[in-house]
């Protein structure tokens, strides 16, 4: 073995499932410019219903999570029930099969160290830290790694994008590699205060 390659892929903060069958968790969205509906999905039987719907052609999102796994048209028409049956997710992007991951595919910074501090606390906050060393694959484990984003204080929700990186063959070698992912912009923000930021969903390596 003299090298290997691959993709890398990271989340930021939201954001392809392959499994088909009924959606047994999340929440399903139907929406037209003028009119948008939100439906919770039943866990045991994966069935749901959106009453009061007025007639048009929606875009229906099903969310796992805050991901958004699947998008499709559904008409309504007036005086009739519309159904979808089984609806076939692709694009959960923890259907595909990984080297290795760090972090669950949802939508949302869950699962690491003060995600549920994001949204408010600052970085200096004396309830958090926010620093770490390197991540160990392997060996270190996502609930413990605090440097899972460059936001100061804010919303993860808004811009959500999966980025994939193609690892040229021959970059990573038998042993030890180290991965650094950093944050580019060709704006350094307003002043020097607001600068590129982003906050972590997953990461993985195909």
């Amino acid at each position: 073995m003299t090298g290997l390659g691959g993709r890398a892929r990271a989340g930021s903060a939201r954001h392809s499932s392959r499994p088909s069958g009924r959606t047994k968790r999340g929440v399903h969205d139907h929406a037209i410019p003028s009119s948008e509906y939100w439906a919770k999905v039943d866990a045991g039987s994966g069935k749901y219903a959106v009453p009061g719907v007025l007639p048009g052609t929606y875009t229906l999102t099903v969310y796992k999570g805050e991901l958004a796994v699947h998008t499709q048209d559904v008409m309504v028409t007036a005086g009739a029930a519309s159904t979808l049956h089984t609806i076939t997710i692709a694009g959960d992007p923890a259907a595909d099969t990984a080297i290795w991951r760090v972090g669950d595919w949802n939508g949302t910074p869950a699962g690491f160290k003060n995600a549920s501090l994001v949204t408010y606390a600052h970085p200096s906050d004396s309830r958090a830290a926010w620093t770490a060393g390197p991540y160990a694959i392997g060996g270190s484990t996502a609930a413990a790694e605090p440097a899972t984003r460059t936001l100061t204080v804010g919303s993860y929700r808004g811009n959500n994008h999966t980025y994939t990186y193609v690892i040229p063959a021959g970059r990573l070698l038998p042993g030890t590699n180290t991965l650094r992912i950093d944050a580019a912009s060709g704006s350094a923000g307003g002043g020097g205060y607001l600068s590129p930021s982003y906050g972590f969903d997953a990461l993985d390596l195909l």
